[in-house]
């Protein structure tokens, strides 16, 4: 029995070094996917400040929809006439 004792602790040690391996690379991957977010949604306002003929209230409206992941992900996915249709 007490041979037996090492063996188990060494398994019970790889297995969490397993664990926390795996909870290590699922963090990394979602923070980099908020930055990555992050970052899209700072280029999609930078798109809208840069559209010309943008009147106060379509940008405030634009700006209310960019509150959806959704809508700003779409936004940066449209070609310029449409992001100005949008926008309106």
């Amino acid at each position: 029995m007490d041979e037996g004792i090492p063996a188990w602790a060494k398994s019970l040690d790889a297995k969490i070094e397993a664990t926390l391996e795996k909870v290590k690379c699922k963090t990394e991957r979602e923070v980099s996917s908020l930055l990555r977010e992050l970052s899209t949604f700072e280029d999609c306002m930078e798109v809208l400040e840069d559209m010309e003929d943008v009147d106060d209230t379509a940008y405030l409206k634009a700006l209310e929809k960019f509150t959806s992941l959704d809508w700003w992900r779409m936004f940066m996915m449209m070609s310029e006439s449409r992001k100005k249709i949008m926008a309106q």
